[in-house]
C-alpha cells in the first residue's frame, strides 16, 4: 500500500514536472513573438507619423501656392478627361490596349 501511494506521487509530481516546463517554454516563445511584432509595430507607427507630418506639410496652401508661383503655369493644366480612371479595371484595359498597339508596332518595324 505504501509503495503505490508513494509511486502515484512521483508520477504526478513528474507528470507536473514535465508539463509545467513544456508550459513555460512555450509562453517564452510567444512573449518573443508578441515582443517581435510590437517593435514592427512601434516602427509601422512611426513611419505613419512621419507620412502624416509630411502630407500635412506639402498640402499646406503656403507650399502649394509657393510651388505654383516657381514653376511655369504650363505645368499645372486640368487633367484631361480622358486620363481619370474610375475604376482599375479601366486603367488596365487601357493598359493592354496599348501595350498591343505598342507591340504591334515593334513588329511592323523588325519586319521592315
Amino acid at each position: 500500500m505504501f509503495n503505490s501511494k508513494l509511486f502515484f506521487s512521483l508520477a504526478v509530481f513528474t507528470f507536473f514536472l514535465i508539463i509545467t516546463s513544456l508550459v513555460k517554454n512555450q509562453s517564452r516563445i510567444i512573449e518573443k513573438q508578441i515582443k517581435g511584432l510590437n517593435i514592427k509595430i512601434i516602427a509601422k507607427e512611426k513611419n505613419i507619423s512621419e507620412a502624416e507630418m509630411e502630407f500635412s506639410y506639402l498640402s499646406s496652401p503656403n507650399e502649394i501656392e509657393k510651388k505654383f508661383n516657381s514653376k511655369d503655369l504650363e505645368k499645372f493644366e486640368p487633367i484631361k478627361h480622358s486620363n481619370i480612371f474610375y475604376d482599375v479595371d479601366d486603367f488596365n484595359t487601357l493598359e493592354k490596349k496599348l501595350s498591343n498597339l505598342i507591340n504591334i508596332d515593334e513588329k511592323k518595324i523588325r519586319k521592315k
